[in-house]
This record gives C-alpha cells, structure tokens and sequence, in this order.
C-alpha cells in the first residue's frame, strides 16, 4: 500500500476510538468501504474493487452501499457496472435504493466508452430508465435515426428533452421529427429554442402537419407573452384541424388566449368548440360556463353544467361557484353547491364562505369544524380559516386539548390561536412530546443499524442518502431527531418527510395549530435557514420563500421535473434568462433561492401582499394570474381565490404552499411585518 492511502487508513480506522473506545471503530463492512476509496484515490481501484467484494458476503443491509462504491470504481475502470447493480432494480429494494442505481446506471452511460454505455440498454432497465440511457447513448452516437424514434415515442420527459436539444441542431431530419423536437423543447422549458427552430420550418404539405406547426407556433408565441400571434397561430391550427384531439386542443387554447386578450364573446365560442370536440373533458364545459358568468349570463353558465356529466360538474362546479361567491352572485352560487358533492373539500370550504356571505355565522362554524377535523382536507383548512376574523386569544391559561375533533371544534369556534395554545398545554404535561416543546432532542442512545454504522464513521451524507428509512422513529423525539439529521445531512425530502410523520402522530391538526415549538421539527430549521439569508432586503417574509420551495422541489436541490423545471426552486431555463441566470446557477441551492426571492418580490409588488396571488403567479404566470384577479371582480377571500382557478395544477399548488406557509410561519418572528 502506498504512504497516502496507509495515512488515509490510519486516520479513518484509528482516529474514532481515540475519540471514545474501540467499541466505536467502524464495523466490517463500512471499514471496507472506507479502505476501497482510500484505495481507489491512491490509485489502485483494482484492489478496492477486490475489498468490497470480499466485504459484502458479511455485509447485509450495507450491501447496497458497497455495491454502489463498486458500481463507481468499475465505471473509472471502463467496466460495466451491471454485475454490481442488478440486485439493486429488485422490486423488492427499498426504493430509495433502486433510485440510486438508477443514477449510476445515468452516470455510466455518460462516462462509458459508446459501445458499452449500448450494452446497458441489453439489461432489464425499468423503462423511464431505459429512455434516458437510450437518449444518452443516441446523442453520444450521433444516431439521428434513434433519438428520432425516442421521440415519437413521446415528447414530454426528461429522456425527450435531452434527444430534442441535440437533434434541435440537425437539418437532415422529416417534418415529422423537427415538430416532435420543438414539441418536446416546449414540454422541457426552452421555449426559445422550440421557437426558434418553429419559425424556420416551412410550411408542410399535409394538413395534420400544418395544423400540429401552427399549434406549436402558438404555444412558443404565448409561453414567450406575444398573446395576438399565438391567437393567430392557434387559429390558423384550428382551421387545419380535423375533428377530435388536435381540434379540441386548437380550441381550448385559442379561448384561454382570447380570455387573457379579454375577448370573452371569442373565448366563449373557442370554448363551445372545444367542448363540442371533446365532450369528455373538462375544460370546453369549465370555460364555457366560466366566459358565459363573467358576460353576465349566469343563468346560461349554470345551466350548462347542469348538462355536464358528473365528472366534470365535480371539477368544474366548484370553480364557477368559487367564481359567483366573488362576484356576489350568492343565490346562484349557493344553489349551484347545492347540487354538488360535499365530500369534496373545496366544496366544503365554499359551503362555510356561502353561510359567512349570508349571515349565518353560526352555521359556517359548524361546518367548518367538521372540515378542519379532516385530516384529508390538507390546506383548504387553512383557507377555511382564513374565512374568518381571527378572535383575540383569551387572556386565560389554555385547558389542555389534543383530540383532533375537540381541537377542530375549538378552532372554529374560538380560532386557530386558542387551539394551538390547548394543544401545547396538552403536550406540555406529556413526557413524551414536552422535551420537544424546548429544544431539537439528542441523538437516540442505542441505535443500530446500517445508516448508524455509516454515520458512526462520519459518513452521514451515505446514511442519508441510502439508508433514510433506518434512521430512528419509535418515538416523538426520536422521529424529531431523525428529521434534523437528514435535513443535516443534506436529504431534504427525507427531512420533510420524517417531520410531517412527527405530525402524523398527532393527528395532523390543521398546520396553524400546531404549537409554534414543534414547527422547527416538521420543517426543520437546517432546510429553512437559508430562506432567511435569502429574502434579506427583499421585503418577502421568509415562510413564503420557504413554502414555495417545499411545494416546488421539497428542498431538493437536484430536483429536476419532467417540464424542465430545475433545482431547489424549479425555474425553468426560460425563466432563468429572464432573471440572468444560466442554469449552472439554477442548479446553485443558495443562488436559487435568491432569485425565488426576487421573484416572490416582484409578484408581490404587482399584486399586493397575498399570498395566494404570488404563489399562482410564481407558478403559471403573472399575466394569467392578472386575469384571474380581474375576472373575481376585485379583492376577495384567498379560499375564493383557490377554489376559481382554472388551472388545476395552479389551484393544488396555491392550496399548498398555504398551508406550507403556515408550516412555516415561526420563520417570520420578529421579522418586520
């Protein structure tokens, strides 16, 4: 052994148990893999390949980790790294597991000689995996005739974007492969590319062709604000349309064009197509009825969904009733949830707005204690809340209350406030949560497993990477631990979800009740902090920051979706340019978490200090969320707000970071309001 790797050895073998005891030297399997990578960065990779292979007969659950490491070592070796993963794709792994092999499986097709990053496509990949092997290995392969097959597969992953901004830059492709690339290039975020490759494609000759490229057109021409040409396009696409999908899809989006340019006659009409085209789907009856309310003809509006099949009256009802409710249509508003489920939480919510509207306090405190006692409501229980005044809490000492029922009820008779302050006197007297009420609790005495082997030797981020599931979690306090160490440890969706467990275990109240104390636990304060240094100067209050992050990427900073949306606060590269970010720095947690700031900022400047019209914006827009504004006929309740949208990933999105916002509001202390 070299003078280096002995050096490495020495101190990683022998240094813990100058620290305790030899009770605290590393166990077999984790010496092993501590000795491979000494090993390997003193350059003998052969023999730390050979260590980790004897080591794993003995290694039982840390077999993953060594298999990893090999994985990694036979990759620098130019070998392929099957031998050492295929245990990992069982479909009886911990998932967290089969992820990571995913990721090496990526890495060896990036750093593999071609023909052996091919051979990986001969294994039983799962098949996502298997599309962005086959994307990786065209690209390097320069194989037209593949990453055009890849695509018209389908066009909206990640596999696809990856295929599509190479292939962006062939000219010997068909008609049909340059629009399936800009349609994928839209789908991932670079819609400046989809329309700059759009606006140089000649006019096909098959009318299928020509409606798909003025479709496209339009799509590039709205993502990037030029709202009359995307009109225009969008016609044009309809015109060339046959009947069915691409007719149906022309149609919804030249009315949500005409409906932001406010040609509510036009977007009516676009919307009757659309519906006439595609009478199973939601959005021809939702904008219908929706332009016919705001042309005042709310009869009509009411009466089309009427019409409508159940499936789409239980989407679309709530909406219009949210949208009457605003423009204090209440009789039409009230009768219109009267004929709607009221399972649904939102309906629920509009219910208890209904009975606020019409003077009946005393019944919408009734049915709000019934919604806030349903765990399943999420954040339409903070909205619910926010319906009404928040009472001054009463200046006496809280009795304690901690079932979920009793605490809803006190919530909606006296506030959130006074339930909050019941359920703390409750855990006070409790010796299993009071210690949390004080401070993050010490790490468990006792405890065994693999994730403590590896954090035992200093190898926390392993442990929370490929272990987070034996982290520690009988107890309160050791489930509030845990939550701490893997936001520590760098796995932020781990954290958050060992903190909301924390929550789980009482009940999951309504996040604004739960004690100011145990906030820090259920979104540690390892993940938030920067937030604080982030909104410095910008007016925003941190929990906004942190609630938008928690519902864009759940704190991950190698979060990447389907969409092209990238890193800890999901802007996609389009976006990026817009602020002077490339997306080295959209990958940069702390640069991101500036821009997200500056974003919250400037939406808040726009559009007031609600956060339920930041957060729509910071996610579909800020011209569209103009228009929603516009079409509630002015200031009203954020539960309104929420429950009108049209956009149904928007509306979940505004529900959750409400609620996010709640998780988080122990971050505003102090702060200026």
């Amino acid at each position: 052994m070299r003078p280096f790797a002995a050096l490495l050895l020495t101190v990683v073998l022998v240094a813990p148990s100058l620290a305790d005891d030899a009770a605290t030297a590393p166990s077999p399997p984790v010496a092993a893999l501590l000795a491979a990578r000494a090993e390997s960065a003193d350059g003998a990779p052969a023999r730390a390949l050979e260590r980790l292979g004897a080591a794993l007969p003995g290694a039982d659950e840390l077999a993953a980790a060594l298999r990893l490491e090999a994985a990694s070592i036979a990759v620098g070796l130019g070998h392929d790294p099957w031998p050492h993963l295929s245990s990992l794709f069982d479909r009886h792994a911990p998932a967290v597991h089969r992820r990571a092999a995913g990721d090496a499986i990526r890495d060896a097709a990036r750093r593999l000689p071609p023909p052996l990053a091919a051979a990986l496509l001969q294994r039983p990949l799962p098949r996502a995996l298997r599309r962005e092997v086959c994307a990786i290995v065209a690209v390097r392969r320069e194989d037209v005739a593949a990453a055009a097959a890849l695509l018209a597969e389908r066009d909206d992953d990640r596999a696809a974007r990856e295929t599509a901004l190479w292939l962006s830059g062939k000219s010997q492709t068909s008609t049909d492969t340059r629009l399936d690339v800009a349609t994928a290039l839209l789908a991932g975020g670079l819609w400046r590319e989809a329309d700059g490759l759009l606006a140089a494609e000649p006019q096909p000759s098959t009318a299928d062709q020509r409606a798909r490229l003025a479709f496209l057109r339009g799509r590039a021409a709205y993502r990037l604000g030029r709202l009359e040409e995307a009109r225009e396009q969008y016609g044009r696409s309809l015109e060339s349309a046959a009947a069915g999908e691409p007719r149906f899809a022309a149609a919804v989006q030249r009315a949500r064009t005409a409906e932001l340019l406010g040609d509510l006659a036009a977007a009516r009409a676009d919307w009757d197509t659309a519906r006439q085209a595609a009478p199973a789907e939601v959005e021809g009856w939702d904008g219908g009825a929706r332009t016919r309310a705001l042309l005042g003809l709310v009869p009509q509006a009411t009466a089309l969904l009427a019409r409508a099949p159940a499936s789409i009256r239980r989407v679309a009802g709530p909406r219009l009733a949210a949208l009457l409710l605003a423009r204090g249509e209440r009789d039409a508003a009230r009768s219109l949830l009267g004929s709607l489920s009221h399972g649904a939480a939102v309906v629920r919510s509009l219910e208890v707005a209904a009975r606020l509207g019409a003077g009946d306090e005393a019944a919408a405190r009734q049915l709000a204690a019934a919604l806030l006692g349903d765990r399943q409501a999420g954040g339409w229980r903070e909205l619910t809340l926010g319906l009404f005044p928040e009472p001054v809490p009463p200046a006496e000492v809280a009795a304690p209350v901690r079932e979920p029922a009793a605490l809803a009820a006190l919530a909606a008779r006296s506030g959130a406030g006074a339930a909050r302050a019941a359920l703390t006197a409750a855990l006070a007297v409790d010796s299993a949560w009071s210690p949390l009420l004080a401070a993050v609790p010490g790490e468990p005495s006792g405890w065994r497993g693999p994730a403590a082997e590896l954090a035992a030797a200093g190898l926390w981020r392993e442990a929370a990477a490929l272990y987070p599931h034996r982290f520690p979690d009988a107890t309160p306090a050791e489930t509030a631990w845990t939550a701490h160490a893997l936001a520590r440890a760098g796995n932020g969706p781990a954290a958050l979800a060992a903190g909301e467990r924390l929550w789980d275990r009482l009940g999951r109240p309504p996040a604004a009740v739960l004690p100011d104390r145990l906030l820090d636990h259920v979104v540690p304060t390892e993940l938030t902090a920067p937030c604080r240094a982030a909104v410095a100067g910008t007016g925003v209050p941190a929990s906004w920051l942190a609630a938008v992050v928690r519902r864009e990427s759940r704190f991950d900073p190698s979060a990447q979706s389907a969409a092209g949306a990238l890193g800890i606060a999901q802007f996609v590269p389009e976006t990026g340019r817009r602020l002077g970010a490339d997306e080295d720095a959209l990958w940069d947690g702390d640069a991101s978490l500036v821009l997200a700031a500056r974003e919250l900022a400037r939406a808040a400047t726009r559009f007031g200090p609600r956060l339920e019209r930041v957060a729509a914006a910071y996610n579909a827009g800020d011209t569209v969320t103009a228009a929603w504004i516009g079409w509630l006929g002015g200031p009203t309740e954020a539960a309104l707000f929420a429950a009108a949208l049209p956009y149904r990933e928007t509306a979940g999105y505004v529900v959750a970071v409400i609620e996010g916002r709640a998780l988080s509001r122990g971050l505003d202390a102090g702060a200026a309001p």
